[in-house]
Order: C-alpha cells, then sequence, then structure tokens
C-alpha cells in the first residue's frame, strides 16, 4: 500500500541529505534519463514467478517491493505487473490491456509496453522478480521472458529478455535489454509516467540517438528494425537528481559530522581577545546527480556577528563541484560569542548554525592582600576593608593590579580599563581614572582615603572596566575616631526622627519606657554622657522641627515630662536612680532607657539633647551651635489624665444650686463629678472641703458613695461619675456662695513653686430669704448730659402672711441711681399681703461731668421684726461723641481743570454708646465742585469708625470752598470739615501736602460708593487685616471679581495718605499685599481698597 503523502516524503528524504549522498523522491520534471550498458542481474536463484508459461495479456497479483521506493514524490511499498510488459506502483493491480499506452495504468513503470505472450517454444516463457542487496541499499528486479503475441512459436531467436530494477534510496529506475529480438518491427512504448500531464512523464524513443519527450508521449515506436533495435546489455536509467548543495562537516575545524540545521559550530574553540583564528569548518558541495549549478550565498547575523568573518561569501558549484569556506574568529568579548552563520542557495537550500566560539580575557586581575586588596579580586569584594587611618589624615593604597597577559606580539587594540569611583562621602579619590594595557603591561591604580568628616567606616563604590569585563568593589576604609549612634526602634536617631509618637501615661501613675540602643561605630569607647531635655511647641509647622518654648527671659524650659534612666525606668519618679555615664566598647552596643512620667495630660512635645565622645555627630545644642557629639531627637509623647467634667456629656463641672431657703432652715441639694479622662480619678480625702464664700452656711452630708477608696483617695474609673450631697443653711436674707475644693491626680506631681495643679473648684448657690423676694434690676444705658434711663424694681410677698415694710433706702452709685420723681414710693410704714408686688421706680440720671461707666446701687428694705431684703439695681452711664478727621481737605490741593482730586474723611465713635449718623450734606460757595461717597454704615459702635470718600471735582478755574456737614446723634453736635482747592489749566510740579492722590483728566471714574456689604459687591472681597492689631508685617488679602482698576492705600487717623500699596490694573483673583508697619506710629490707620466704583474700608491698630 502506499505509505505516506508526498510532502512528508521530501522531508525524510531532506533529512536523509544531511547524513550521506542518497536519493530523492522528486517530480518527474526532476529524473534525469542517460542511456548506457548494464549486465543482468542473476534470476538463477532467490526468485519468485509472478506469471508463467503461455500466459496472454495476465498480470500478477500485488507484490511487495521489499522497501520502500519513492517515485514522483509518493513513497510505495507494494506493484504489480502484466504480460505485456507494463508495471504499476501501489495496490491496485495493473492493467492487463494489450494497448500500449504509457498511461494505461498509472503509475506507470513501461520497461517495453507490447502485446506479449509469455508462451514461448521452450515453455520457459514468465515474469519473475528477486530482491538482492542490504538496506538500505536493497534492489527489486522484475525480468520478462516473452515473444510477441504477433509471432508464432518457434526458436530462440523469437524471444524477448529485459529487467525493470527498483533501486533503494536511490530511487533510480533501470532497464535493461539482454535479448531482444531485432528482425521484427514492433510499437512498443517505453517510459515512466506519473499522469498524461506534460512533463509528469518521460517518454523515449530508441534510435540512434535514443530521444525522450517530456511533452509528447510516443505509443507507437518502432523497434526491431535496423535503426532502433535494442542491443543486447543497453541500460535505460531514470535517475532522481539532486536539487541542492549538500554540506559536510569538519569536527576538528569547529563544525558537525552531521551539520544539521540548528547544529552549534566551534563549541569549545577558544581564542584569546585581542588575537584572532581561522578555521574551515565545513565543506559545500554538488553531486553528480546534481539538477543544475547551484550559487551558495553565507551570512552572519547575531548579538556578536562582528566577532567572525567567513570567505568567500557566495560562489557557485557545478556538478561534481565542491568549496570549503574560511571562518575566522575575532572575539570582541570575553566568554561564548554568539552569532548565527546562515548557508543557502538559490534552490531553497536554508540552513542555520548557532557559532558559539568563546573569547577568552586577556586581563588578569591581580589582588595585593597587604594594601587592602582581595587574594580573587571578585566583583562584590570588598577592599580595604577596616583599614583604619587616623582623623583628619590620609593614606594611599594600590590594592589592585591589572595585568594584559596576551602573549601575541600582533594582538590589538589595547585592552582599555577605567576606573570609576561612586563616593557619596567624599573620602576617596583614585588616579589614574583610564589606561591602555599592550601586551604585557600591567595598571595599578592609587587609592587615596582622606579621613575627614565623620568617624566610622566610609563606604563608596570602585567600579573597574576592563575590556568589557566590569567588577564592582566595595571601599570600606575606616575614619578612626570615636564615634557611635544612638537607635530607638531600629532607627538612628537624628533630627528628623519622632521618638515615643502617639505614646501617652497617665498622669502621676504611669511610666512609659523605650530602649535607646548606643552602638560604637567608631574607633575606641563611646561614651554617652547624659542628655538635656527642654519642652517643645506642640504646634507642628509642615516640615519644621519642634520649637523650644522659652521664659520671659528667652531662655529654654527644661522638662520634666522626660528623663534617662540605666535601666528601665518606674514609679514614683524618686525611684529612679540617675542616669550614670554609658561606655560602649569598640564594636559593641548597649542600651539605656529613655521614659515619659507625664506632669499633666495632653502633648508633652520636648527636644532632647544628647552629649557623647561621637565625632561624627555634630548637630545643634539648644543654642543653635553645632557641637561634636550632639545628637538631638524630638520627642512626641504625651499625658493621660482623668478629665474633671459635671456629666457623661462632657460638659464644665457644674455648680450646686439651691432652693430658695427660709433663713435658719435646712435645705439639701447634690453635685455631680463624671471621669471623662483616660486614667482613675483620684479626689483626695483629707483635701476635700468648702474653702471659701459663705463656708459656715453650707456643708458636706455624704461624698462619692459609689466610689472605691485607696488610701487617701476616692476612686473614680474613667467613664464613669459620682455624687456628692451639701446642705445649705442660711443664716440672712440674700445671695450665699461658696466653693468646694477638689485635689485631683493631676496634682501627684507638682512643678517647684507652683501650685493647685489639678484642683478643681465646685461652686454652691443658695438664697435666703425673709418674706420678701426682691428682683435685682438692670436699667437701659443712659447719655451723660443728655438722656436717662428709668425702671422698676419688683418686691413680692412670698410669705403666707402679711409683710409690714417699714423702711426703703437707697445708697451706692454715685448718687446717680435714685427714686424716680415721676413715679414716687408709697408711704412707710405699709403692709404688703401675701402673695402681692410692690412696684419701686427707679430712675438713671448721670451727672453732667461724670464719666462713662457702671452704676451699682443697692436698695434695702426693712422689714417689721428686723430682717431686710437686699436688691441690687444695675445701670450704664455712657456717652456718644463723634470725632471727625482731618478738620479740612484739598488746602493747598491743585488740579487741572477736568482733574480731580481724591481723599478721606474718618468718622469714629470716640463715646461709649452706638451713635446714629445722617446722611452728609455739603454748602458752602462751590458744592458742586465735591463729591461724597455713601455712608456704609449709620449706626457706629463705640470705637469704631466710618471712612467717607470725598473728590474734588473743579467744573471751573479758580480757587473752591465748601464745608461737609455731618450729623448725628452725638452730644458734641455738628460735625464741619473745611474743603477748599485750585483748579486752573496748568499745574506746577509741586507735592501735594494733603497727600491726596489724583487722577488725569478724562480718567470719567463715578464717585458713587456702592452701599451694599463686601460680599454682595459682585464677590469683591476684603478680608481682615491680619494680624490686628500689629508691630510689624502685615498681610492685606482680597479677591476682585472681574479685571479692573485697583487702588489700594493706608491712611492715618486724620485721612492722610501714608502709604500707596497697590495701584493700576489687575486681572480677576486673589492678591495678597504685605506691608511693614515697624516704623508708623502708633494709632489707629484705614486699609481702603477701591476697585473700579467700589470702596471697601479696613480699620488696623498698630503698636508698639
Amino acid at each position: 500500500m502506499m505509505s505516506t503523502t508526498r510532502y512528508t516524503t521530501l522531508l525524510v528524504a531532506f533529512g536523509m541529505l544531511l547524513i550521506s549522498s542518497v536519493g530523492y523522491g522528486q517530480a518527474i520534471t526532476d529524473y534525469v534519463f542517460t542511456t548506457g550498458t548494464g549486465t543482468r542481474t542473476d534470476m538463477s536463484t532467490g526468485t519468485t514467478t509472478v506469471i508463467g508459461n503461455a500466459v496472454d495479456d495476465g498480470s500478477s497479483g500485488v507484490q511487495n517491493i521489499g522497501f520502500n521506493f519513492v517515485f514522483a514524490g509518493t513513497t510505495y511499498t507494494q506493484y504489480s505487473v502484466s504480460s505485456n510488459g507494463a508495471m504499476r506502483l501501489g495496490t491496485t493491480v495493473v492493467s492487463t490491456t494489450f494497448s500500449n499506452n504509457l498511461t494505461a495504468s498509472l503509475p506507470m513503470i513501461a520497461s517495453y509496453f507490447e502485446d506479449m505472450h509469455t508462451g514461448v517454444y521452450d515453455a520457459n516463457g514468465y515474469v519473475k522478480y528477486r530482491l538482492t542487496g542490504t538496506a538500505p541499499n536493497r534492489v527489486m528486479t522484475i525480468e520478462w521472458r516473452a515473444r510477441a503475441y504477433s509471432s508464432n512459436l518457434g526458436t530462440e531467436n523469437e524471444i524477448y529478455n529485459w529487467q525493470a530494477r527498483l533501486y533503494e534510496t536511490s530511487n533510480k529506475i533501470e532497464y535493461l535489454y539482454i535479448k531482444m529480438r531485432s528482425d521484427l518491427s514492433t510499437t512498443a512504448t517505453i517510459g515512466i509516467a506519473n499522469s498524461s500531464t506534460a512533463n509528469d512523464y518521460i517518454s523515449i524513443t530508441p534510435g540512434t540517438p535514443v530521444t525522450s519527450s517530456r511533452t509528447a508521449i510516443n505509443n507507437s515506436a518502432n523497434i526491431g528494425t535496423a535503426t532502433t533495435a535494442l542491443a543486447a546489455n543497453t541500460l535505460f536509467s531514470f535517475t532522481p537528481c539532486k536539487p541542492n548543495i549538500l554540506i559536510a562537516g569538519n569536527p576538528l575545524q569547529g563544525g558537525t559530522t552531521g551539520m544539521i540545521d540548528g547544529d552549534t559550530l566551534f563549541v569549545g574553540s577558544q581564542v584569546m581577545r585581542g588575537s584572532k583564528a581561522t578555521y574551515t569548518p565545513f565543506t559545500v558541495s554538488q553531486a553528480a546527480e546534481a539538477c543544475a549549478n547551484r550559487v551558495y550565498t553565507y551570512t552572519i547575523s547575531g548579538a556578536n556577528a562582528s566577532d567572525y568573518a567567513i570567505s568567500p561569501t557566495t560562489g557557485t558549484l557545478l556538478p561534481k563541484e565542491s568549496s570549503t569556506p574560511t571562518v575566522t574568529f575575532t572575539p570582541q568579548g570575553v566568554g561564548i560569542r554568539t552569532a548565527t552563520l546562515n548557508v543557502r542557495d538559490n534552490n531553497g537550500f536554508n540552513r542555520s548554525y548557532l557559532l558559539q566560539g568563546q573569547g577568552l580575557t586577556r586581563i588578569n586581575w591581580i589582588g595585593n592582600v597587604a594594601q587592602g586588596g582581595t587574594a580573587n579580586l571578585l566583583s562584590g569584594d570588598t577592599i580595604l576593608n577596616f583599614r583604619k587611618v587616623p582623623f583628619r589624615t590620609s593614606e594611599t593604597f594600590t590594592p589592585i593590579t591589572i595585568r594584559n597577559i596576551n602573549a601575541d606580539p600582533l594582538a590589538t587594540p589595547a585592552a582599555p580599563v577605567s576606573y570609576t569611583l561612586i563616593d557619596p562621602t567624599g573620602a576617596y579619590s583614585i588616579t589614574p581614572t583610564s589606561a591602555a594595557l599592550n601586551s604585557g603591561q600591567n595598571s595599578t591604580p592609587q587609592v587615596t582615603f582622606n579621613a575627614v568628616g565623620a568617624p566610622g567606616l566610609k563606604v563608596a563604590t570602585l567600579i573597574i572596566t576592563a575590556e568589557g569585563e566590569t567588577r564592582t568593589f566595595t571601599l570600606n576604609a575606616f575614619n578612626a575616631a570615636p564615634a557611635g549612634i544612638l537607635l530607638v526602634d531600629g532607627k538612628e536617631l537624628t533630627e528628623g526622627v519622632s521618638v515615643m509618637r502617639n505614646t501617652y501615661a497617665c498622669v502621676g501613675s504611669e511610666v512609659r519606657t523605650v530602649e535607646v540602643i548606643a552602638r560604637n561605630t567608631g574607633d575606641g569607647p563611646f561614651i554617652v554622657n547624659g542628655a538635656t531635655i527642654f519642652e517643645a511647641d506642640t504646634t507642628i509647622g509642615q516640615g519644621a522641627k519642634l520649637a523650644l518654648i522659652k521664659d520671659q527671659s528667652g531662655q529654654p524650659i527644661p522638662s520634666i515630662d522626660y528623663f534617662l534612666t540605666n535601666g528601665p525606668g518606674t514609679i514614683p519618679r524618686t525611684a529612679n536612680p540617675s542616669f550614670t555615664t554609658l561606655v560602649v566598647p569598640e564594636g559593641q552596643s548597649r542600651t539605656f532607657y529613655l521614659n515619659i512620667m507625664p506632669i499633666r495630660p495632653g502633648k508633652r512635645n520636648a527636644r532632647i539633647y544628647f552629649t557623647t565622645n561621637g565625632l561624627n555627630s555634630h548637630d545643634e545644642d539648644v543654642n543653635g551651635v553645632s557641637v561634636d557629639g550632639t545628637i538631638q531627637a524630638g520627642l512626641y509623647g504625651g499625658g493621660l489624665g482623668a478629665a474633671v467634667v459635671g456629666g457623661s456629656d462632657g460638659a464644665s463641672l457644674k455648680g450646686v444650686e439651691f432652693k430658695p431657703t427660709d433663713v435658719r432652715k435646712s435645705v439639701g441639694a447634690t453635685g455631680f463629678v463624671y471621669n471623662n479622662g483616660s486614667c482613675d480619678l483620684l479626689i483626695s480625702r483629707t483635701a476635700l472641703s468648702i474653702v471659701s464664700g459663705d463656708v459656715s452656711e453650707f456643708s458636706i452630708v455624704s461624698t462619692f458613695p459609689n466610689s472605691s477608696v485607696v488610701g487617701d483617695y476616692y476612686v473614680i474609673p474613667s467613664g464613669r461619675g459620682d455624687s456628692i450631697v451639701f446642705a445649705f443653711t442660711p443664716q440672712s436674707f440674700g445671695s450665699r456662695r461658696a466653693s468646694v475644693r477638689l485635689a485631683t491626680n493631676d496634682s501627684t506631681l507638682i512643678l517647684p513653686g507652683v501650685s493647685e495643679r489639678g484642683v478643681y473648684y465646685m461652686d454652691l448657690y443658695g438664697v435666703g430669704r425673709v418674706g420678701l423676694e426682691t428682683r435685682d434690676l438692670t436699667l437701659n444705658p443712659a447719655v451723660i448730659g443728655s438722656e436717662s434711663s428709668a425702671g422698676k424694681l419688683l418686691v413680692e410677698n412670698t410669705s403666707g402672711g402679711n409683710v409690714q415694710i417699714v423702711g426703703i433706702q437707697i445708697s451706692g452709685g454715685n448718687g446717680e441711681i435714685k427714686e424716680d420723681a415721676a413715679k414716687r414710693w408709697p408711704t412707710l410704714p405699709m403692709v404688703l399681703p401675701p402673695g402681692q408686688q410692690l412696684e419701686l421706680g427707679i430712675v438713671l440720671d448721670p451727672d453732667p461731668n461724670g464719666v462713662p461707666g457702671t452704676r451699682t446701687a443697692t436698695v434695702r428694705i426693712a422689714i417689721k421684726g428686723g430682717d431686710t431684703a437686699v436688691a441690687v439695681v444695675r445701670g450704664y452711664a455712657g456717652s456718644r461723641v463723634l470725632t471727625v478727621t482731618p478738620p479740612a481737605l484739598f488746602t493747598n490741593t491743585k488740579v487741572l481743570l477736568g482733574g480731580i482730586a481724591r481723599s478721606f474723611v474718618a468718622l469714629t465713635n470716640t463715646g461709649s454708646l452706638p451713635l446714629r449718623l445722617e446722611t452728609p450734606t455739603l454748602s458752602g460757595a462751590n458744592p458742586a465742585n465735591y463729591k461724597v461717597s455713601s455712608l456704609q454704615r449709620r449706626v457706629i459702635e463705640p470705637g469704631q469708625t466710618e471712612i467717607l470718600e470725598v473728590t474734588f471735582l473743579p467744573l471751573g478755574s479758580g480757587a473752591s470752598s465748601a464745608q461737609l456737614e455731618i450729623r448725628s446723634n452725638a452730644t458734641n453736635g455738628v460735625q464741619v470739615v473745611t474743603l477748599g482747592g485750585e483748579s486752573s489749566s496748568t499745574v506746577k510740579g509741586e507735592g501735594n501736602p494733603s497727600g491726596a492722590s489724583q487722577a488725569e483728566p478724562g480718567s470719567d471714574i463715578s464717585m458713587e460708593r456702592s452701599a451694599a456689604t463686601d460680599q454682595a459687591n459682585e464677590l469683591l472681597l476684603f478680608q481682615q487685616v491680619i494680624p490686628n492689631p500689629a508691630t510689624e508685617l502685615v498681610s492685606l488679602r482680597f479677591k476682585l471679581p472681574n479685571d479692573g482698576e485697583v487702588y489700594l492705600a493706608l491712611y492715618d487717623g486724620a485721612g492722610r495718605l501714608v502709604r500707596n500699596v497697590e495701584e493700576g490694573w489687575r486681572g480677576e483673583g486673589e492678591y495678597l499685599s504685605e506691608i511693614n508697619v515697624s516704623d508708623l506710629p502708633t494709632g489707629i490707620y484705614h486699609c481702603c481698597l477701591r476697585f473700579n466704583d467700589r470702596l471697601v474700608t479696613r480699620t488696623l491698630q498698630v503698636g508698639h
């Protein structure tokens, strides 16, 4: 049966080509027809007869070839033959037709296809076969012995005897004609055919010469005549040609035995850098049966293609010719040098080989151990390891030598060497930084270590590249001096490290400790002498270190929240021995402890300054001076306390108020204390007492019944509360007050000179009654020299019987609080029945020469029996005074006709009561030459100022005058500002004594001021002046809603221009202007912002 497809057969044949000269299964067009003579295969033994004697138009069954035979690209293992000389490959039996058509039974092997008959004269006609040889070179021979059908049985002369031979591996087909009758003309067919398509068959026509055709089939070849007779031992051969070149490897020259596609060449071939070597790793050739001349091409590509060269790079091979190229290997680097060699011809032959010659270094790395090098100088080694150089000296070392060991005098180019130093410490230098080494030359760089800066190991990196090989070394010399570091939680203490962040301890009852590891990183002992600790601000700016808190003398305040100990800290503070000097031997570490025992709750930030003998640290000391051996860090611990509040809502401690109680009778009330802190609240039993006020009229009945007692303390846990019960026994009429002192655990630690820390006071309130209840009276303010204020004092009989009033007396209040003459008091004595009220008319009539202030008077009502009821009357006597500055504007002010000048009037309430302004008016000779902005406020609180902008817009030449009248309800009457100014067609270049600003003609600026608020001015915002009051730098921030003209200026209290701040066109957005007022006198100033037609003012107080 047929074994495989044509595609597979071609692959098999191609693989076999890689090993030796093998046959090909190709298209019919690749078969070469040749003629010659041959020798008969002996068929006397080992044969098998498939068609016997006397058979006409017979065929054999399907027979095994005995091996794989490739014909026209298809592999066959079986065949069949007919008595007529036809042979068919495959599993289908050959046709028995006597019609000798070359395509009658495809695929056809027609050695002599004619109407034949095996019945011969000697009864020895046959078709038989014999398999000879051994694999892979076996031959299947089929032999015919017959006569022409048209001839009669006769003599030996009529016999046709020939063989067809099939060759294993080469797939060659041979026809050997042993004895062919030459006296009978026949029309036989000779050839091979895969199909009837042109070029898929070969048709042979015997003659002189024998001819073949691939485009025309000759089924009537006239054979047997004198010119076409087939002489004895005539051999026709059909040989598949070899289409591609052959390649054979030379393993001794870097090739491989099989030279299979993908093989690696030059394995084990080593060449030293700078030198070259030539090789002949393979030979390409053409077989004798080559199909045609072939052009071969060699190309080299890949990562290291430049390391290889091949010669020639191309050429042409005729059949039976060969060529051996030379490959030159010149390594450009060390190690395996990889490239790809491609061999191809012009007929599809294409193989690639991996080139892997090895470049050997010509560089020898020599370490000088005595000079700080290492024996092998491997990349990653540490050199100058712990080589000590005394502090602030230098020493030069030669730890490395680089040598070119290539002895080839023709080796080129020189080996390049570079030395690159990466030194963040700045302590190392190297010379030279490069070298070029010819054969046998050395390079020994000098490495100099300068022992400057901080003591300890100085780590740097030395990178040496010698002809492409890079090795990296760590430089590790030692700056020999005392040095060390302090570590907390594995982090070195430096200025930016936070210690004890979020570490809190209960005030007075708890200590928190962190380990501090002192590590000796220098030469000799590292000594920690101790530390000073100072309080720091709890407000931390972005990126800023903790600022120290200083006393009134500018000295930092020591912190007693933190302390050092040689062992873990404990409570109480006095149980901890003082810290003693810590000595850390060279190369070792020791541990000591930093503790926090807070003196009060909250953040307890501090800065700590350690003093050591280490010359590697140079932090600033508390005075800001860099000092050798100083190490500083920020401490961020805090204290937790018992927060004394009045309830679970966190409200402040509340006082206890008793119901009004009759004199000499008692009433009870309860106070509550709640612990809103994180620690137990301890309240001293012995210190709990009523300490101030009407002590004799209040008493403690019971204390904290639900709390435990430990020693001298009541203990209230966190989140819990308890009560105290008090009693009130008034001894006389009126209000009573006292305070209860609670000493809590916040006072466990007391700073020297500071008392009452952690002490809270609970106020007690009560009222003693005598039958009359009075209600204190507060009168409305009265105006000195103008308006009085009146009211009614109510007295009510709250007892169950009549109360007889025998006297009423008023005292105090500078005599200005008195009986209201319009509402006279009743005639005494009088009886006030139960539940009724008495109204006493009271008036505050200030002395016209008095000063503003509060007036307080006492009204005593005497009751028959000796008791007295008391009431308090309060009122305020104030003033309304309007101060207007300056008194005159535009004096000596000259402007061009059509121009303008501006100035401001400050209206200040210098009284003590609010006053109301009326709309200012203009009068006098030329009021039309002036414009006044609208009032922004009509009511001015005491101390406040309203700014009026006054603009001089002369309508003609000459002097102008007018009066600005300002009316209000102030007691000092109408205020007048005199307006002057002069206009002309020209103005001399004089100064402007009034300080008023001027505008050029045509500025066309509206002088009407908006009466709306700042934020209503389409988001024109002028923020409050910061800081205010101010002594130095002042920030003025404003926001413009759109583009426009801006004028920002500072005026004094008299309206004089002090400083122009901003002036000109500005775009929409926010602006910040800063002015220094340190040179201005103390007083009130006005910042005026004009934007287009809007004006906003802010008042600034300058004080020094």
